[in-house]
């Protein structure tokens, strides 16, 4: 008889000599919230540069001196050029920059206006004339430039000399994306631009990510009502009104997710506000559920990265996830530029970077996670 062949290394329980193989490698597990997570809700696409050269044949008052200024209107965007005193042939040359956020369908209004609410004499402006441009004639020009006179639109008279100049920006997004586990100051990356800007400092990145908590502050009253949480984002600039943008509705939900993105721009970073409202999408009508109120100068020193605030002022208790920076404007000959400089300003201590909010302002009432007890209603601090 044959001897039976040995069994092969490692068959019944019989240990085999040498190293064993390593175990596989576990799955490195996601970064939450990445530039890749969000979607962009409300993304600037370029830039319209509006040269005002100078206006000819406006209307003369009956009464008083005629004193015409400019407002330039794109989307939410307003802005005004200075007014010329005494005359119906003012001449500025100016130049603004208003935001695109949609290359196809906005469209820029001039407003020429009289100026009578700054000197105390009304309180509205009269308007002289108007005209609307869309910014998708101006893209198919070769080189997206426009130079001429045009004749004002519901007036009986009066021309204005302009010169209408497109330029595409780069998305933020993907700048964040490439950049993502390398970038973690309030202030983002510099959006280079071809030539200076004189009326926009930066653009505000705000990143609406999740609520949690959420409860009726009233819930006798509320215990059959189920909220239908949206968000809407306002930043408002001293006399030139307030951009919004809003997220999409999620229907019945506690601990919603938006993961969303919105764009706004920033005139002024010492001066210009952020509110963050959760409201509740009624039939007809919206309820006000919580708001943060959060200084621009807040967040460009680092202060809203990822981080959970609490909700105020409204019918419901909750916090809710933001990440928002500011990406400053930067053009060659820049000096210095203004990403380093306010990243350098940014750790200063809070009493020398010169804003005008102090900790009794509501608007510095930041109030992050880990300042309270598990009751997010309560404004008792856990050190007290």
């Amino acid at each position: 008889l044959r001897a039976a062949p040995p069994p092969p290394p490692g068959a019944g329980g019989v240990q085999t000599r040498g190293i064993a193989p390593p175990p596989p490698p576990e799955p490195e597990e996601p970064k939450e919230n990445t530039w890749g997570d969000v979607l962009p809700r409300r993304q600037y696409k370029g830039i319209v540069r509006v040269t005002v050269h100078e206006a000819k044949d406006l209307m003369g008052k009956i009464i008083g001196t005629r004193d015409p200024y400019v407002k330039l209107k794109l989307c939410d965007q307003v802005e005004k050029s200075s007014p010329k005193v005494n005359t119906t042939t003012p001449t500025w040359e100016e130049t603004i920059c208003m935001f695109v956020q949609d290359n196809i369908n906005d469209e820029l209004t001039l407003h020429i206006l009289q100026n009578d609410v700054a000197m105390g004499r009304h309180i509205v402006d009269d308007a002289i004339g108007k005209y609307v441009f869309g910014v998708k004639p101006l893209l198919e020009r070769p080189d997206k430039k426009w130079t001429g006179w045009i004749t004002l639109h519901e007036a009986k008279q009066g021309k204005v000399r302009l010169t209408l100049q497109y330029e595409a920006l780069g998305s933020c997004v993907v700048a964040g994306q490439a950049a993502e586990e390398e970038w973690d100051h309030g202030v983002g990356l510099p959006v280079p631009v071809k030539e200076r800007v004189n009326n926009v400092q930066g653009i505000a990145q705000v990143k609406l990510l999740d609520v949690k908590g959420l409860k009726w502050v009233d819930e006798e009253r509320n215990k059959d009502k189920i909220p239908h949480p949206f968000v809407s984002v306002v930043v408002s600039s001293p006399n030139l009104g307030e951009l919004k943008g809003i997220t999409r509705t999620v229907r019945g939900s506690l601990s919603p997710e938006f993961r969303e993105y919105l764009e706004f721009v920033v005139r002024d970073v010492n001066n210009d506000k952020i509110e963050v409202r959760l409201e509740h999408q009624d039939t007809l009508f919206s309820d006000r559920l919580g708001t943060v109120k959060i200084p621009m100068n807040r967040v460009v020193r680092g202060e809203v990265l990822q981080d959970w605030f609490r909700l105020r002022d409204g019918s419901s208790k909750g916090k809710i996830l933001l990440e928002i920076r500011v990406a400053m404007l930067e053009w060659e000959g820049q000096d210095p530029k203004a990403t380093e400089a306010h990243i350098a300003r940014a750790r200063l201590p809070r009493d020398m970077t010169g804003s005008r909010f102090d900790d009794e302002d509501e608007w510095a009432l930041l109030v992050h996670e880990d300042s309270f007890t598990e009751d997010v209603g309560s404004p008792v601090k856990k050190d007290q």
